[in-house]
């Protein structure tokens, strides 16, 4: 085995979109789980419902759903 070629990437050897669409990724993960981290989806539905923003929170879980989850791990 050759180990005369370990180590970091020289920086012209790298592609920027590569890791832009990385970054991308990672975001998307982050906003994947957002409500896990927040402690919102471990809520019990009545404790959600009292919230005074309950309608909007259902919309924007609507769209989280069909626009982030699951859409970037495949990305990663």
């Amino acid at each position: 085995m050759n180990t005369d070629n370990i180590g970091p990437v020289r920086s012209k050897e790298r592609y920027i979109i590569l890791d832009a669409l990385r970054g991308l990724a990672l975001f998307g993960i982050c906003l994947a789980n957002f409500p896990e981290f927040s402690l919102y989806s471990f809520l019990k539905s009545e404790a959600a419902a009292e919230m005074s923003t309950v309608g909007i929170d259902r919309i924007i879980r609507y769209l989280q759903y069909i626009f982030i989850d699951g859409k970037f791990y495949t990305l990663c």
